[in-house]
């Protein structure tokens, strides 16, 4: 953990991995030790609604009307790459997050989440690729998930 005091406040920052098991426990040690007014997740409020609600059948005409097809390929390789890595770990993927919500909850704390829309990320990237760097980068997608590699927790 990392604290910095700016003007009158202390932030307490920590470090975390979205499939290690150690995040969850550095998560939790971190709020329980601190007792912070407020817990920070680096989220977006619709991938948190996503992560905590039970999750519901995408409305594939709606994804091709709002021509959202490549965030939303993009999005379902992504999941499946962290969800194969997490099994891999035995862990669960965002469960830092997860645990920092509970944290929070458990305090009576409120919780902001402080990170954009993924999917202005994601059409930032994909706006400021050439045509080859796009092929390439929707080949190692694709690859990635017939890939056999294996991840051990230390190097992510």
């Amino acid at each position: 953990m990392k604290t910095i005091h700016y003007k009158d406040k202390t932030i307490h920052i920590v470090s975390t991995a979205h499939v290690s098991k150690q995040s969850v426990i550095d998560v939790k040690n971190a709020i329980d030790e601190t007792q912070p007014e407020v817990v920070c997740i680096e989220l977006d409020a619709n991938r948190a609604r996503s992560m905590t609600q039970k999750p519901s059948d995408p409305d594939i005409k709606e994804i091709i009307k709002q021509k959202k097809v490549g965030s939303f390929i993009t999005n379902l390789v992504l999941s499946s790459y962290q969800k194969k890595m997490a099994q891999e770990l035995d862990s669960e993927v965002g469960g830092e997050m997860k645990q920092a919500i509970a944290s929070a909850s458990e305090l009576g704390v409120p919780v902001r989440y402080i990170d954009r829309d993924v999917q202005i990320t994601f059409k930032r990237i994909w706006g400021n690729l050439g045509f080859c760097k796009k092929a390439q980068m929707l080949t190692q997608l694709i690859f990635s998930t017939f890939t056999d590699e294996s991840v051990s927790e230390s190097s992510i």
